[in-house]
C-alpha cells in the first residue's frame, strides 16, 4: 500500500512540475470523475423524481461551474447535499484554475520583462554585450540610420532589459527613426543569439572587454545559421596575439581590429601635429562626413586626377581596383567599370557630380615647398600596453637625435619599455617618479620638451585613471603659462564622459582610446571594406593625412576657393580635403578650426598660420 502511495505521489509531482499545461487537463479530469460520482449517487439514492442520469449529471457539472446555480434546488436533504458537493468541487477547482492561469501570465510577463521573447526582425545591426562603450556605438547607428527606412537594433545583453532600456532612455536624448530592441541573455548561448533572429542579422557588433569571452562569443555564431553571405562581424582586441585565433574561429566572417595598434599611431602622430585627432574622429564620427564608395557610368575611361574637382561637396581620396584600395594613388589610374572611387562626403546622397561649377584661379598656385624634419623632444607621462607602440611610431616619424623620455611610476613599469630595440633615430630614457608631482613635473619641464603625452596608467584604479591624467594636465598647463612656454600637450582619456571636463583644462589635443574603439566598431558595421582605408591613413608607410601651411599651395590674404587649392596640391601629387584656420583653434563650436571636406566652389582668405589638410606620401 506504502508504495502504491508513493508512486501515485510520484506521478502527482511530476505532473506538477510540468507547469500550467499539464494542471488544466488534470482539473478537468477531477471536475468530470467529481460530477459522474455526484449524478452516480444522486441517481441511485436521492432521485426522487424519476430524473434521467444524463440529467442528473447536467445538473451536477452546472453547479460545478456556477455555484449560484444551487438556489434554484428543491429535493431530498441527501440530493441538496450531493448538489453542495458538486458546487465545492467547484469553488475548489475555479480557485486552483483562476490561481495557474494568473501565474501563468505573471511568469510569461516575467520572462518578457526579462528580455526571452524572440525577436521577428531581418536586415536588422546585432550587438552582442553590454559595456561602457555600447552607448557611442549606439549613437553613431542612430546617425548612419537616419536616411534609412525602418532601421532595427537588435541588444542582446547579461543585465535585465528594462535596466537596459533606462540607460538608453537616460543617456540618448533621442533614438529619431531608429527601433531599439534589447534582449537579456548569455552571448555565447545559441538558444539566446537564436532569439534575436541572428541569422537574418545584416551585421553583429561584439562590445565584449574580455578577448576571452569575444573568442567564445564567435564559436557560439559559428553554431548559428549566420554566415558571411548574411553579413560580418565586427570587433576589438586588447591582445595583438588573439587577432589570429578569432579569425581562424571565424574565417571571412569577421573585421577584427587591434585597438592598442589605432590609438598608439593617433596618439603618436597627433603629438606631431595638434588638432589631427579632430581629423581622425570627423572620419570615423556619423554625424559629420563619412567614406563612401562611388561608381556611375560617368566616371569610366576618366583619369583619377579628373575624379578630383567632378564633385563640388564631396572630396575624392581614392579609388579601389579589384580587392586592392590606393589612396592619393600617385600613378593616376584610367578608372575602369568595375572601380570604384573613396569618397568622403556627408550623405550617400551628396556625391552629386557637378563639372560646371568648377572655377580654378590658377595664377595663385604657387610651386610645392621642400622642408627639413626638426629634431623635436617628446615627454611622455604615465605608462601603459600603448608606450612602446607610441615609442616605435615615433622612430618612424622624427629626425635622427630626437630625444622621447618617459616618466613612470614604477621600477617594474621601467623594464617594461627599456628592453625595447631596433631604435635607429631617437634616444630614448625613462625616467620613475610620481607622475602627478607638481615638483617632477617642473623639473622636467625645464629641460624644454617641444611635445606632451599623458598616458592613462594602467597601474591606477580605471575609476580614477582619468583623475589623475587631468591632475598632470593642470600642473603642467599652468608650469607651460608661468614660464612663458609654448609646448604641444595631447592627452589620454580612458572614460568619455570625462572628455567635457578635459576640455575645460585648454588641452591641445585629447583622445578618448574607449570612443575611438567605439567609433570605428559602428563604421565597420556598416562597411567593413573601411577597415583597410583606416589602417593606410595610420600605417606610416601609406598615404598619411598632414596639416601643412597655406602658403604652400596658395597665395595669402587673397580670396579663393577650394577649387584652386586642390588643384594645388595635385600639381604636388597630394589631394587636398580640408583646412584648419588657427584664429579658431580653440573654438569647439567650430570644431577647433577644422573644415573637412568644404564646398568646393565657396570663397575664403587665407592667414599665415593656416593649414591645408591633405593626403600625401610626404
Amino acid at each position: 500500500m506504502r508504495k502504491i502511495f508513493d508512486r501515485l505521489k510520484y506521478k502527482f509531482d511530476n505532473m506538477m512540475s510540468r507547469g500550467t499545461t499539464s494542471m488544466i487537463p488534470m482539473l478537468f479530469l477531477v471536475t468530470m470523475v467529481a460530477v459522474v460520482i455526484v449524478a452516480i449517487f444522486a441517481y441511485y439514492f436521492a432521485n426522487q423524481d424519476g430524473v434521467t442520469f444524463g440529467a442528473l449529471v447536467w445538473s451536477s457539472l452546472m453547479k460545478t461551474l456556477a455555484s449560484s446555480n444551487i438556489n434554484s434546488d428543491v429535493g431530498t436533504p441527501l440530493y441538496i447535499a450531493l448538489m453542495l458537493v458538486s458546487t465545492v468541487v467547484g469553488i475548489f477547482v475555479t480557485s486552483i484554475l483562476i490561481g495557474l492561469i494568473s501565474t501563468s501570465f505573471q511568469v510569461k510577463l516575467d520572462s518578457l520583462q526579462r528580455g526571452k521573447s524572440k525577436v521577428i526582425v531581418s536586415n536588422h545591426t546585432l550587438i552582442l554585450g553590454w559595456g561602457d562603450n555600447i552607448i557611442t556605438v549606439i549613437k553613431e547607428l542612430i546617425e548612419a540610420n537616419a536616411n534609412q527606412k525602418k532601421p532595427v537594433i537588435v541588444i542582446l545583453g547579461e543585465i535585465e532589459m528594462p535596466d537596459m532600456y533606462e540607460e538608453l532612455k537616460n543617456r540618448i536624448p533621442s533614438f529619431k527613426n531608429t527601433r531599439i530592441i534589447c534582449r537579456s541573455g548569455d552571448t555565447t548561448e545559441v538558444n539566446d543569439l537564436q532569439m534575436c533572429s541572428i541569422e537574418k542579422a545584416k551585421s553583429i557588433i561584439i562590445t565584449k572587454e574580455d578577448d576571452s569571452e569575444t573568442v567564445k562569443t564567435l564559436l557560439a555564431i559559428q553554431s548559428t545559421d549566420f554566415d558571411e553571405t548574411s553579413g560580418h562581424i565586427s570587433a576589438i582586441f586588447k591582445d595583438r596575439n588573439n587577432l589570429d585565433v578569432a579569425k581562424i574561429v571565424s574565417k571571412e566572417q569577421l573585421e577584427p581590429f587591434y585597438l592598442g595598434d589605432t590609438i598608439s599611431k593617433i596618439i603618436a602622430q597627433t603629438s606631431l601635429q595638434p588638432g589631427l585627432s579632430t581629423i581622425y574622429t570627423e572620419f570615423l564620427d556619423f554625424s559629420g562626413d563619412e567614406i563612401y564608395f562611388y561608381n556611375d557610368e560617368s566616371i569610366v575611361g576618366k583619369k583619377f586626377v579628373e575624379t578630383l574637382h567632378m564633385f563640388n561637396t564631396s572630396c575624392v581620396l581614392g579609388i579601389v581596383k579589384g580587392n586592392q584600395i590606393y589612396l592619393n594613388p600617385l600613378d593616376n589610374p584610367i578608372i575602369e567599370e568595375e572601380d570604384k572611387l573613396i569618397v568622403l562626403s556627408e550623405d550617400d546622397d551628396t556625391m552629386v557630380i557637378t563639372n560646371g561649377s568648377k572655377v580654378i584661379e590658377e595664377n595663385i598656385s604657387i610651386e610645392k615647398a621642400v622642408r627639413e624634419r626638426n629634431i623635436i623632444n617628446v615627454l611622455m607621462i604615465g605608462d601603459n600596453h600603448k608606450s612602446a607602440i607610441i615609442i616605435k611610431e615615433f622612430d618612424k616619424y622624427l629626425k635622427e637625435k630626437s630625444h622621447v623620455k618617459l616618466l613612470v611610476n614604477s621600477e617594474e613599469q621601467k623594464k617594461r619599455v627599456t628592453g625595447m630595440s631596433n631604435l635607429k633615430y631617437i634616444n630614448f630614457d625613462v625616467e620613475i617618479g610620481d607622475t602627478t608631482s607638481r615638483s617632477n613635473l617642473q623639473k622636467l619641464m625645464n629641460e624644454n620638451f617641444d611635445r606632451v603625452i599623458i598616458l592613462s596608467n594602467e597601474t591606477t584604479l580605471p575609476s580614477k585613471r582619468d583623475s589623475e591624467t587631468l591632475m598632470t594636465l593642470l600642473h603642467l598647463r599652468d608650469i607651460a603659462e608661468k614660464s612663458n612656454k609654448d609646448v604641444s600637450i595631447v592627452s589620454e582619456i580612458t572614460n568619455v564622459k570625462n572628455a567635457s571636463i578635459v576640455e575645460r583644462a585648454k588641452v591641445d589635443d585629447f583622445i578618448v582610446s574607449s570612443d575611438i574603439g567605439s567609433l570605428m566598431l559602428a563604421q565597420l558595421s556598416e562597411n567593413r571594406y573601411l577597415n583597410n582605408i583606416y589602417m593606410d591613413l595610420f600605417d606610416n608607410k601609406g598615404s598619411k593625412i598632414f596639416m601643412k601651411p597655406a602658403s604652400d599651395y596658395v597665395l595669402l590674404d587673397k580670396e579663393i576657393n577650394f577649387y584652386t587649392v586642390v588643384e594645388s596640391a595635385v600639381q604636388k601629387n597630394e589631394i587636398a580635403i580640408g583646412y584648419k584656420i588657427k584664429s579658431l583653434s580653440e573654438s569647439k563650436d567650430n570644431n577647433y578650426g577644422i573644415v573637412l571636406n568644404p564646398n568646393k566652389s565657396d570663397n575664403f582668405t587665407f592667414t599665415e598660420e593656416d593649414r591645408v589638410i591633405v593626403i600625401t606620401y610626404d
